[in-house]
């Protein structure tokens, strides 16, 4: 199963329920058109090394599980740091704030047996309250959370013209298989980043349920398209099987030595990259 947003017809699907959650306008036919005022200099991202990249095992299922890693004030000031010099961008005649900025008035969910807390609503509240609340109910790491804000979205250093209409309704990139349609009861930030933390935890109760499983060798897929080739992986363990069910491709020779073809798909290495930048352990 994959989730991910990288396919245009398939974004398109999420207009109204994105503008909805969001607070914007309606959404046209044609590619929107961004612009940007220059207020200072943009973020700058972080030249990823791949070096010592494990297929199998790139991440372990105590930092997956560790939800305990940052406070909210400690994910605020995170993202105030990577994002300093944001600038907004614009789509479809509204403004896209920077993930700093970004604030929303927040639903309520029941718990369950995922997300046992659940998530309770409130106004206005900024993107560090929502990672953090679903950190902390799904029993998921928030820095897995940033940084699959970035490896989905690249939220984390957008600034200006890299910000779409979809940025923040899609932001993990969750339930938006690849070739197919994107599901619109699922679009808006909240949304994406509580069901992309419950789905780790899913991952983590009900592991049996997916194709990707600790100690099982399983083929993949380098990527989507049909012509590119498989390899046979056996993840370590949970917390790299997650990853794999989450983006089910493992990244090629190319990508990982930054000559990447139609057939490289960067994402889990990606994952690894972040968290040994972000966050060393």
């Amino acid at each position: 199963m994959t989730k991910r947003f990288t396919r245009t017809r398939a974004l398109l699907t999420l207009c109204v329920a994105a503008a909805s959650a969001m607070g914007i306008g309606g959404c046209g036919q044609a590619e929107p058109e961004i612009t940007q005022t220059p207020t200072s200099e943009a973020p700058r991202g972080i030249a990823l090394d791949y070096t010592g990249f494990d297929p199998e095992n790139f991440i372990s299922d105590q930092v997956l599980d560790d939800s305990t890693t940052m406070t909210d004030a400690q994910i605020a000031a995170f993202i105030e740091e990577k994002g300093e010099g944001c600038r907004a961008g614009r789509a479809n005649d509204q403004d896209i704030p920077c993930l700093k900025d970004f604030s929303v008035v927040t639903e309520s969910y029941a718990g369950d047996d995922y997300c046992p807390w659940g998530y309770q609503g409130g106004e206005e509240e900024s993107a560090a309250q929502i990672i953090g609340q679903a950190a902390r109910s799904c029993g998921v790491n928030p820095q897995v959370l940033l940084v699959t804000l970035q490896k989905e979205q690249g939220l984390i250093y957008a600034s200006g013209g890299d910000f779409q209409w979809f940025s923040y309704p899609s932001a993990m990139g969750y339930a938006c298989p690849d070739n197919s349609t994107c599901d619109p009861d699922y679009a808006g930030f909240q949304r994406q980043v509580y069901y992309a933390a419950r789905q780790f935890a899913i991952y983590r109760i009900k592991p049996e349920r997916y194709r990707f499983q600790a100690g099982q060798r399983v083929e993949a897929r380098y990527a989507p398209a049909q012509e590119c080739t498989t390899t046979q992986i056996t993840p370590a363990n949970r917390a790299t099987a997650s990853m794999y069910n989450y983006t089910p491709y493992v990244p090629n020779r190319g990508a990982l030595k930054g000559r990447g073809d139609d057939c490289s798909v960067y994402g889990n290495a990606n994952v690894y990259a972040y968290m040994r930048a972000w966050f060393p352990q």
